[in-house]
């Protein structure tokens, strides 16, 4: 919860989510107004075009299936919506870290949905990609 406590004490409208239920009890205890979910990134019970922006802050090295999680991101993301990405160097001592994103392969992995805007090489203890959507363009009879 640190994230969306840091940007509500700033004035930012922000809601957090974890697939812990224990991790959400957390939050809630440390931030009484704050709005703190349980749920999978792979698959959110939120509106379509609900945020301006995501955060993926140490998420994607995590998930069996980091496709789903950029895809179900883009749909909950307005029509200009952004997403901050961040990654850590390598796997370091992590062991429940599936996968290392060697320089480069983050922006090819969110490629089919966003536009990367800005690359960061630290952030924390990682690095990352600020990016905007992409429109979906519909031919005609779509």
């Amino acid at each position: 919860g640190f994230f969306v406590r840091e940007l509500r004490k700033a004035g930012f409208d922000a809601s957090g989510m974890d697939t812990l239920e224990v991790a959400v009890k957390h939050c809630r205890k440390k931030d009484p107004g704050g709005r703190y979910f349980k749920g999978f990134a792979e698959k959110m019970d939120i509106p379509d075009g609900a945020y301006g922006t995501a955060i993926l802050s140490h998420v994607l090295e995590h998930v069996y299936k980091p496709a789903e999680v950029l895809r179900e991101a883009a749909r909950v993301l307005k029509k200009e919506g952004r997403l901050l990405v961040v990654v850590p160097f390598g796997y370091g001592n992590e062991p429940n870290h599936l996968r290392a994103y060697p320089r480069g392969s983050l922006a090819a992995e969110v490629a089919p949905w966003f536009r990367v805007e800005e690359s960061f090489d630290f952030i924390g203890n990682g690095f990352g990609l600020c990016c905007r959507k992409r429109l979906i363009r519909r031919g005609a009879g779509s």
